[in-house]
């Protein structure tokens, strides 16, 4: 195992501190990483600056230093896959003779469409405790230059990122598959997962960003060895269970990850596996390296929904199908509203609220005949997000509160409305939007005791 940097403090002539970082040498395109060679210290980011741009620190060891050369491998590596459409993916970050298909395989499942992409990785060299981003306005690679963007404010701590090959190894990747994109470099030595979780919150709410988890998966077993060890890790993320000791290298921020998966309908799929055996030949002492795409379950609901009204009830096992969720079932045929029935509020486990509503959308609608056949019916569904309580309004303030893409509830004495955000798809401006929901709601005129709530909604069709 290589040594890890040391650190000695120094007092000058005029009583100032000098700090001395004295780092061991990189191996060549090394697949050994293991983070836990290293004791966590305290954070000092307030002794630290790094300069504009963080030159690379690993080029001619992890990946070609030449780069013409460079684009031509990571071209050669990424040529045989499509762009997908996640936008969070697990990366491996070992020397591209030993991980470079792998990483090629998880980078390009990124969605071209994200403009914003955080790369978590773990601290292999120098010793941190907490979460950091190296304080640098750009990160350059011999393929140029990527901006950092950062959605949240945490800890600068150039010292820790200065040779660390979590976050350079996947960038000359990101260079030719988001060469627009900005990124949000951060090294995650943090036992909490609900905080490393809240970081990638802050992240995933653009709508525009991505997230790379930089891990590899277990170190210095024989190869039979390390991929039993790596198919009850894997099972383990599925579970969304924490992964503990040689199970991932990343595995601070992956758990982290885990957290939001199970709160929010998210699911691991392994896209590729392979170990550093098979490029070195020896199955001795190996690394593990796995992609993996997190999906939303969500894609599934309108299927179980059309199975339910068919009397076929599709069980699937996520925590955030058992938790009590809010879901409209929406039927249309050739883009005609064919009945639409759901909760407004939680009181009954998602996947429960899913199958009852699609069965009222489909024979309980009182607008509409009972369906009798799903031929040529497009089913969509839509889970609420939990209501927003505004008040009691006016209708002046509550014309003001309106958002297009946020679904709103009228409630009062004399009757009660909703429109799900999809609406705003119809209809032209806000001052349309409430009348019309006005209009639903059964009120001719504005009501004294009007009170509004407010809600997102997730929609699969």
């Amino acid at each position: 195992m290589p040594s890890v940097a040391k650190t000695v403090t120094h007092s000058n002539a005029r009583g100032g501190q000098i700090i001395l970082l004295f780092r061991p040498p990189l191996a060549p395109y090394g697949h050994f990483c293991r983070p836990e060679a290293c004791t966590p210290v305290a954070n000092s980011p307030k002794l630290e600056v790094m300069d504009t741009v963080r030159p690379p620190a690993v080029a001619g060891l992890f990946y070609p230093a030449d780069p013409q050369q460079l684009r031509a491998e990571v071209s050669t590596l990424l040529a045989p896959h499509p762009p997908g459409d996640a936008r969070i993916v697990v990366c491996p970050h070992a020397g591209y003779q030993f991980s470079g298909a792998v990483a090629a395989r998880a980078v390009r499942e990124l969605a071209p469409s994200l403009r914003k992409i955080a790369i978590l990785s773990p601290n292999h060299r120098v010793p941190y405790r907490g979460m950091c981003t190296p304080g640098a306005q750009a990160l350059a690679t011999p393929l140029g230059k990527m901006r950092v963007w950062q959605p949240a404010e945490i800890a600068s701590a150039p010292r820790v990122h200065r040779d660390e090959h979590g976050i350079e190894v996947i960038l000359p990747f990101l260079q030719l598959t988001h060469p627009e994109a900005e990124i949000f470099p951060v090294v995650v030595a943090e036992d909490d997962a609900a905080a490393v979780a809240q970081l990638i919150d802050a992240t995933l709410a653009d709508p525009t960003a991505g997230v790379i988890i930089s891990s590899d998966m277990s170190h210095s077993l024989e190869a039979d060895a390390a991929v039993a060890h790596d198919d009850a890790a894997l099972k383990r993320a599925e579970a969304f269970e924490p992964l503990v000791g040689n199970d991932a290298c990343g595995q601070k921020a992956w758990n982290g990850l885990s957290v939001i998966a199970a709160r929010e309908g998210l699911y691991p799929e392994v896209l590729a596996r392979d170990h550093s055996g098979t490029a070195s030949g020896d199955y001795s002492r190996v690394v593990g390296y796995a992609a993996v795409a997190y999906r939303e379950i969500g894609a599934q609901l309108p299927e179980i929904a059309r199975a339910a009204i068919a009397g076929d009830d599709v069980e699937l096992e996520h925590p955030w199908l058992r938790a009590d969720g809010a879901a409209f079932v929406t039927l249309t045929t050739n883009g005609k509203l064919r009945g639409c029935i759901g909760s407004v509020t939680a009181h009954r486990p998602l996947l429960e609220d899913v199958r009852i509503n699609a069965r009222n959308a489909a024979f309980r609608d009182p607008r509409f005949a009972p369906l009798d056949s799903l031929d040529g019916i497009d089913v969509e569904v839509s889970v609420l997000s939990t209501p927003v309580d505004r008040g009691r309004v006016s209708r002046d303030e509550a014309l003001s509160l309106l958002e297009p893409g946020v679904g709103v509830t009228l409630s009062s004495q004399s009757g009660r409305g909703t429109f799900l955000p999809m609406v705003w798809q119809q209809l032209e401006t806000p001052e349309e939007f409430l009348t019309q929901l006005m209009r639903k709601a059964g009120w001719r005129a504005w009501p004294d005791d009007a009170r509004m709530e407010t809600y997102t909604a997730r929609e699969w069709r």
